[in-house]
């Protein structure tokens, strides 16, 4: 029996390899007794394995320089190496390996040179550690407040680009950085500005892109593992201009946390949370505003492989413009992805791509979760909820209506190939914006669409096995002319979107399908937007889900009850050997259709009110006995019914200018 994905080798995700870290200090390690800068550069020039004698805050005057294999362990005692917010702290040279454990690596900071006359700003890199192809290893170490800034391009009748940022707290450059167990919080890219224009009339310089907020893996390979990021920032540079001269390019932001440019990035059991990549913001008539790539993370032609990863309350976000500022984007809230990506067993919550302000027209949110710019995704057995794509607010200064811009694919927004497999999409939304009278008017200006709630699909060809899309919705702002709400569920007017054994239901704003949609069969739809026709699908039909909840297995899931339709409904022959929860189909005769195998069996009761009449419904299982009392003090409890369910899996009760103010049902 064929148990595969409809395409698919998209689909399938790959198996991480072997890592392998440090976890003790052998027992022959010396011992640093002199904890300062001098006791540490005497360690590094004999190299060999160093434990610390003392607590400590080691503050460098200049970097430290490893050339030599070297292990540093704190063993039980607070060190902290600081770069006093003026030297990156360490450079390790190609063929080097330096091995950190249980310390904490915090304040480091390298700022690029400013371009001398006729010349860009140089490259900031590296606040905390630089990997210049050696071998770095981190064991348990914290890395905070770690800054890389672009120096800024020199002014003049040519002004110059400002300098890239490049690894707030760690460039590992063509070499291997594995970490375990370690925490990066609050490390910062910035890009430099670009130089100003002396003369009238003409555009300053570009002002420079910023690159991994914490980490930036150039063509080299990255391992995390049990490892946090949170509150990490990627900021393109703001423009430079005045109102005799306007204002130049704002630089952009990639990847808040992690930045991947070529090479492979292993990521394992670990949290991306409330990080953010922000394009720079800019002022009157400036040809671009910055744009946000990849609020946790953005890959340029590398290799992802991620598994029981979160991706949390992160954030893509174009920068601020006024009047004839030309508005950026927010890309991918969470994931910035162009090249190969393969996800298994994550989450992705609440994250968002949107845009500041911008005068006339709002910058486009592009993708709440993820934005597939290029290549291939897989990814499977997997939560998305609560992932929002946002229009920003056109926002005019000079007293008449602007437009906002739209919100586009509340989850994904897909110009490459994409294969889902068992993955719950729940309560994501694109949502469009408003034009504002005024730089801080009301909604009075132009509203904007939203569309595809959960995906939508530029050019991609997108394959959805098994995977359940409930409760999302695309929802057009209102204005002085309205936007639309199209497709709550999916939206895909280019490309392809292929279905096998999946349900799209209750769309809390716009149809759950818009354009078009190849139904592979056996899929169900609450409404007739989809069109299904192939063999064993279904329209107009509810899916009798229980409630999101843990039903076992690493996520929440959307269970079916037990006389959902979709029980037992999916292809006889086609179909993932496991479900969300890695729990073996089938059960029962067939599979079902959805992300979440099984029956789950889910008693409650619903009140509806006509005029004065009271029906009451209890639902659970067929042939369920139960019994319905009531109460007028919840006190006093008088049975009045006692029978089963029906084979439909309810039981419809009415009663008329009846006293009862409460009701009970209780199951046999």
């Amino acid at each position: 029996m064929e148990k595969q994905s409809l395409l698919t080798v998209i689909g399938e995700c790959l198996p991480l390899p072997l890592i392998i870290f440090l976890t003790q200090v052998v027992a022959s390690a010396a011992v640093i007794s002199s904890c300062d800068q001098p006791g540490l550069e005497a360690a590094l020039a004999a190299g060999g394995t160093f434990t610390f004698g003392c607590d400590s805050t080691i503050t460098l005057t200049k970097t430290l320089n490893v050339t030599k294999d070297i292990t540093l362990d704190g063993n039980g005692h607070s060190i902290t190496i600081s770069g006093n917010n003026a030297v990156r702290i360490f450079e390790v040279s190609p063929n080097a390996n330096l091995t950190l454990a249980n310390l904490a690596i915090s304040d480091g900071k390298y700022l690029g040179a400013n371009g001398a006359p006729g010349n860009p700003g140089t490259l900031g890199s590296a606040g905390g550690i630089l990997n210049a192809g050696g071998t770095v290893a981190l064991l348990h170490c914290v890395l905070s407040n770690n800054i890389a800034v672009g120096g800024n391009g020199a002014g003049g009748n040519s002004p110059q680009a400002g300098g890239r940022a490049t690894g707030g707290a760690i460039l590992n450059n063509g070499g291997s950085l594995k970490l375990l167990n370690c925490l990066l919080v609050a490390n910062r890219a910035e890009g430099g500005l670009g130089g100003p224009f002396t003369g009238i009339g003409g555009f300053p310089g570009t002002s420079g892109d910023a690159f991994g907020g914490a980490i930036h893996n150039n063509s080299g390979t990255l391992y995390l593992t049990n490892t946090e990021f949170t509150s990490n920032i990627s900021t393109g540079g703001m423009a430079v201009g005045n109102v005799l001269a306007a204002y130049g390019p704002a630089g952009n932001g990639f990847g808040g946390a992690i930045y991947g440019n070529g090479g492979t990035i292993f990521l394992v059991n670990s949290s991306i949370a409330s990080n953010k990549s922000a394009g720079g913001s800019t002022g009157y008539t400036s040809p671009a505003v910055g744009k946000g790539f990849g609020g946790a993370l953005a890959c340029s032609n590398t290799t992802l492989i991620c598994h029981q990863t979160s991706f949390d309350n992160n954030t893509a976000i174009a920068g601020l413009g006024v009047r004839h500022s030309k508005a950026g984007n927010g890309f991918g809230g969470a994931l910035w992805l162009d090249g190969f990506a393969s996800l298994k067993n994550c989450s992705l919550r609440e994250n968002l791509a949107t845009s500041l302000p911008c005068g006339d027209v709002g910058g486009n949110g592009l993708g709440g979760a993820i934005f597939v710019s290029a290549g291939h995704l897989g990814i499977s057995e997997s939560l998305l909820v609560g992932n929002r794509a946002q229009g920003g607010i056109g926002a005019s200064v000079a007293g008449f209506f602007a437009q906002g811009g739209i919100g586009m694919g509340g989850v994904f927004y897909a110009r490459g190939d994409i294969g889902i497999t068992n993955c719950t999409f729940y309560r994501n939304t694109a949502l469009g914006s408003y034009g504002g009278f005024g730089f801080s008017g009301g909604p009075g200006g132009v509203g904007t669409n939203g569309a595809g709630g959960a995906l939508f699909n530029d050019s991609g060809t997108i394959s959805l096995v098994n995977v359940t899309l409930s409760q999302n919705g695309a929802i057009g702002y209102k204005g002085s002319s309205s936007g639309l709400s199209l497709g709550g569920g999916i939206f895909s007017t280019n490309g392809s979107v292929i279905l096998l054994n999946t349900i799209l239901a209750h769309s809390t704003s716009g149809s759950n399908c818009f354009g078009t949609i190849v139904d592979g069969g056996y899929n169900l739809s609450s409404d007739s937007s989809c069109n299904f026709s192939n063999t064993g699908s279904l329209n107009n039909t509810d899916p009798l889900f229980g409630p999101f909840q843990d039903n076992g297995g690493p996520t929440l899931t959307l269970g079916l009850t037990d006389c959902s339709p979709a029980l037992n409904a999916a292809s006889p022959t086609t179909y993932p050997a496991v479900d969300q929860r890695g729990v073996a189909r089938p059960i029962g005769s067939r599979s079902d259709m959805g992300a979440c195998e099984g029956i789950f069996t889910w008693y409650h009761t619903l009140l509806s009110f006509t005029n004065n009449a009271v029906q009451v419904t209890p639902i659970g299982k067929p042939n369920q006995p139960f019994t319905l009392s009531t109460s007028t003090d919840l006190q006093t409890w008088t049975p009045v019914l006692t029978n089963i369910l029906g084979a439909n899996c309810r039981f419809n009760y009415s009663t008329t200018n009846q006293p009862y103010s409460f009701f009970k049902v209780v199951y046999q």
